[in-house]
């Protein structure tokens, strides 16, 4: 991003797009089960599946029900996951490229590229035959714990190591909105609290009863193996010393 640009618009358009975009897919989603379950006289409750199956099991199956078109919406649904997955890759990539290249100005190319490659062999997982049960834990385990938690940690650090303050006087050095003082408050108490809540929900719920009934066991025990992959990378990342002084790849 350039060093000027507008963080804090471009944070307002992603959020509201973001909500708009998921407050409408509800009306998808939910209008697709209905119609599911009137086609095949089935209640809602029967024909529901969550995750991976929403995707890959009930909206194909809807979309098969179809009177008109059914294949060009096939065609159209699984290529719109197509380009969702591939956006989400470079977004996750850039994240940790962009990281490495700012520190120890790398080549992009070669970051990139190591990035990918690890990323691909550590994927192979899932292509097994039981690698549909392996990515449903493991998206569980990442979105309901690994995020939450990291968004607990990263309030904390900018809200109580770094200051909130001091972020939010440079982020207002550019753009035309600027944040208020109810930013600091909220980085510092409103957001951490919402997601602790959250984490201690979501573990007292499923210590009562486990996701899709996997055994604490197994979500612990590949919850700690991705974990323990994440730190090991971000301890050796943000323990070497910065390089300065030498030109990067734009």
């Amino acid at each position: 991003m350039p060093r000027k640009a507008d963080v804090v618009q471009d944070a307002v358009v992603i959020s509201i797009g973001n909500c708009l975009f998921s407050f409408l897919a509800g009306f998808a989603v939910f209008g697709t089960l209905g119609y599911m379950a009137t086609t095949t006289g089935q209640l809602v409750s029967e024909v529901v599946e969550e995750s991976i199956g929403l995707a890959f099991v009930a909206y194909p199956q809807a979309i098969s029900l179809m009177p008109a078109f059914a294949k060009l919406f096939g065609v159209m649904f699984f290529g719109s996951l197509v380009i969702a997955g591939l956006s989400s890759a470079i977004s996750l990539v850039e994240a940790f490229s962009s990281a490495v290249v700012d520190k120890f100005h790398y080549r992009r190319k070669s970051v990139v590229s190591v990035v990918c490659i690890a990323g691909f062999l550590g994927s192979i997982v899932f292509t097994a035959k039981s690698g549909l049960f392996w990515v449903d834990i493991v998206d569980h385990f990442v979105t309901h714990y690994g995020l939450v938690t990291i968004g607990i940690l990263e309030c904390i650090i900018i809200g109580w190591l770094f200051k909130a303050k001091k972020l939010r006087e440079h982020i207002n050095h550019s753009g035309n909105i600027h944040l208020t003082k109810l930013w600091d408050f909220s980085i510092r108490f409103v957001t951490p609290s919402v997601l602790a809540f959250l984490l201690v929900y979501d573990i007292v719920r499923e210590t009562a009863n486990p996701y899709e009934g996997y055994p604490w066991a197994v979500l612990i025990g590949i919850g700690h193996h991705w974990l323990g992959i994440a730190l090991i990378v971000a301890l050796f990342v943000s323990m070497r010393p910065w390089r300065k002084g030498l030109d990067k790849e734009e």
